[in-house]
């Protein structure tokens, strides 16, 4: 019962801090800006309060572009066109920035509650060839 207590407690400070920022658009996005990961962390979800959905970059397709959009009997990961994972509680999901991603509607009664973020890189990388990030 704690754990719901807290929860109810994060959720209301989050509400109150991120309300501002929040988009309710839903639709595919990427992350812009200098990230080197992005993530999601989910509160509170079900079986269908909606699948995290990566898409593939419409360039990636090539020697098939989408001109040529072949009918196909089983899909794979050489002809798909994105990929669905199914959240759990506190599932933390890390994908790279440039990914494609969106989430689908939330079909239940239940509010989805989930943190997404996104990670920088800060400093001097590399032995040989150096990158620094400031």
């Amino acid at each position: 019962m704690k754990s719901k207590k807290h929860l109810s407690a994060l959720r209301g400070a989050l509400t109150a801090v991120l309300t501002p920022f929040l988009m309710f658009s839903a639709g595919a996005a990427t992350a812009a800006g200098p990230y080197f990961s992005s993530g999601v962390l989910y509160l509170e979800v079900n079986e269908t309060s909606g699948d995290l959905v990566f898409h593939r970059d419409i360039y990636s397709l090539i020697p098939f572009p989408p001109a040529l959009d072949f009918d196909v009997d089983t899909f794979n990961i050489y002809n798909c066109k994105s990929w669905s994972y199914k959240p759990k509680v506190n599932d933390i999901c890390l994908f790279p920035s440039p990914v494609m991603h969106s989430a689908d509607a939330n079909d239940s009664d239940q509010e989805r509650w989930c943190l997404a973020f996104n990670v920088f890189a800060r400093g001097t990388f590399g032995a040989e060839h150096r990158l620094s990030i400031k």
